[in-house]
C-alpha cells in the first residue's frame, strides 16, 4: 500500500473518496488522471442491495494506466487490487 502521498478521505454518495494532495495515482504515484472505483460501480450496479464492505465503496485517485490494469475486476480488499496493479506493472 502507498505511504506518504497524504491522502484523506470524504463521501461521496455511496461511496468514500480518497482524496491526495498531490493529484498521485493510489497505486503507482503518476499523476492521476480520474478515480478508480475498488468496487467497480457496474459491479455495485448489478447487486447494491449486497452488503459490501466499506473498504471496497471507496474512490481512489488514478492513473489511466492502473485503471486498465483493473478493469472491471473484483477484488476481496484495496490491498490486494495494489498488490495486482503493482504486479501487472512489472511485466
Amino acid at each position: 500500500m502507498p505511504t506518504g502521498y497524504g491522502f484523506s478521505s470524504r463521501v461521496t454518495g455511496i461511496y468514500t473518496y480518497l482524496e491526495c494532495k498531490d493529484d498521485k495515482c493510489y497505486y503507482c504515484g503518476d499523476v492521476s488522471v480520474l478515480h478508480d472505483h475498488v468496487l467497480p460501480l457496474a459491479v455495485y450496479k448489478l447487486a447494491p442491495i449486497f452488503k459490501w464492505p466499506s473498504e471496497l465503496l471507496k474512490l481512489v485517485p488514478c492513473c489511466h494506466s492502473c485503471n486498465v490494469i483493473a478493469s472491471n475486476r473484483v477484488f476481496m480488499s484495496l490491498s490486494a487490487k495494489w498488490d495486482y496493479i503493482q504486479l501487472r506493472r512489472l511485466r
